[in-house]
């Protein structure tokens, strides 16, 4: 990453530089630092400038990535009208430097992407963070970072009876098929009569597809299983993401005496241990106040996915897509243009996923900043 005593300069103007020495005092008499990754990160960085420390040498710490990232992002962004009011840097407390970093990468983005950008003043409990115009459209964007996720712990008792009782459900019914649920989060209180209730009603109506429960927070992915020659399914694959899973079949022999297995029932659980749906709907309907009626808007959610396995965040943001989208389809708000998950990196960068609201009154071609191209053709 690139980094100079310019950004070190942005970080100091924009902070204050004896906010950043108290805090570097500060832990240096107590002898550790607090949860503020900022003041920590500045002064590796100023020691690695004075010393002349290479990266080849020494790797970035995260800190210092992410002092890195907001100095760029100050830098992008410090014109911006209203800039002072939107960024109170020099105010700013412990807790909201998180908060404020995630609205100066939005901002920055939204920049970049050729709007005009101001921070909107607040007038109000319902004001929006941004104001976004182009000759062409203008709309609003308001940010919310949701509280850092406390890990759940797993009752996997529970789990075996929930798999007992599907294992029999499909054994009563002759049903070949596969089920996969899977929950983000706690798991739902009602979950196995929620799960049972809807097994019982869409096997066999289904031979394939995924289900969401947005009541409940949880998806069902049901795949009807042929006989199999090559996978016997008897072993399921266990991670530490917290995969549960049992299967069974009956081994039989062919008239060419070659061995397959026939009746495959697979049942497993993938829990992702982060922010569930229905937290994620709370924080949208929030959001959704603070666009200002007549107004189009686009609300943009930070979630932690510190819990969440590099290998599983692709298919964490797959299932939070398919929830909102479930979402979307039945809010016939018009205004909304597209809610905007998003998750920090360690490094103090942001991954970005739109799922856009087919209802709206935006138009297709609006960029909208953080979307990925592939994301856009998706849509398109």
């Amino acid at each position: 990453m690139r980094y100079n005593k310019a950004l070190l300069n942005i970080i100091e103007a924009e902070l204050g530089e004896r906010w950043l020495n108290k805090k570097v005092n500060q832990a240096k008499r107590i002898g550790k630092w607090n949860y503020n990754p900022i003041p920590r990160g500045w002064y590796r960085l100023k020691k690695r400038i004075i010393e002349q420390v290479d990266e080849s040498i020494e790797p970035l710490a995260n800190e210092e990535k992410k002092v890195i990232k907001l100095a760029t992002d100050l830098e992008k962004i410090r014109c911006l009208k209203n800039y002072t009011r939107g960024i109170p840097s020099k105010k700013l407390k412990d807790s909201e430097v998180e908060k404020y970093s995630y609205l100066a990468n939005v901002a920055a983005l939204a920049s970049e992407a050729g709007y005009t950008v101001e921070f909107v003043l607040e007038c109000d409990n319902k004001t929006p963070d941004l104001h976004l115009a182009t000759e062409k459209t203008d709309f609003y964007i308001e940010c919310k970072k949701k509280d850092k996720y406390l890990p759940k712990s797993r009752d996997s008792d529970r789990w075996k009876d929930i798999q007992e009782e599907i294992i029999n459900l499909l054994e009563k019914k002759d049903a070949n098929y596969s089920v996969v649920i899977i929950v983000t989060g706690d798991m739902p209180r009602n979950l196995e009569s929620e799960v049972y209730e809807f097994l019982e009603h869409n096997i066999p109506k289904y031979e394939k597809g995924v289900f969401t429960n947005n009541n409940y927070g949880f998806s069902v992915a049901l795949h009807k299983l042929e006989d199999s020659y090559d996978d016997f399914g008897v072993i399921l694959p266990t991670t530490p993401g917290g995969t549960y899973g049992a299967a069974i079949g009956k081994l039989a022999t062919d008239e060419q005496g070659r061995q397959y297995f026939k009746k495959r029932k697979r049942v497993q659980l993938y829990v992702f241990d982060a922010h569930d749906i229905s937290g994620i709907s709370s924080s949208f309907l929030k959001a959704r106040s603070q666009i200002p009626k007549d107004s189009l808007g686009i609300i943009y959610v930070d979630i932690d996915v510190s819990n969440v396995a590099r290998n599983d965040l692709s298919d964490y943001f797959e299932v939070l897509n398919t929830s909102i989208k479930t979402i979307l389809m039945g809010c016939h708000n018009r205004r909304l243009g597209a809610i905007v998950i998003s998750a920090e990196k360690d490094s103090g960068q942001y991954i970005y996923r739109t799922v856009r609201n087919p209802h709206s009154d935006f138009s297709i071609d609006t960029c909208i900043p953080g979307e990925m191209k592939t994301e856009r053709s998706k849509t398109i």
